[in-house]
């Protein structure tokens, strides 16, 4: 190859990447939070969500082998956390 053939070869690589770029700027997506947990002492608090409508947190006993869901519940005015489903670990993983 001349080198006139690279050069172009390198600005055309450029442009198309310049133009993935600006499309894909264009083209965005909501920020969604990650699931995310942290242990502390015998508990394990995590975040999950349902249908991309419900978010939920939940509690982990780990000496009790329970499991807490707590839902928001966005009716009332403050936001007020209502405990959802307990659920027992231990019967849940259980093999049968």
């Amino acid at each position: 190859m001349k080198k006139d053939s690279i050069a172009i070869v390198v600005l055309c690589v450029s442009a198309a990447i310049l133009v993935a770029l600006v499309i894909g700027s264009y083209a965005t997506t909501p920020a969604q939070a990650g699931s995310a947990s942290v242990k502390g002492g015998d508990y394990i608090l995590g975040t999950a969500s349902m249908r991309d409508t419900v978010d939920m947190v939940t509690v982990i006993d780990v000496n009790a082998q329970r499991m807490i869901v707590y839902v928001p519940n966005k009716t009332g005015s403050p936001t007020q956390i209502d405990m959802g489903d307990s659920i027992d670990l231990r019967r849940s993983f259980e093999r049968r």
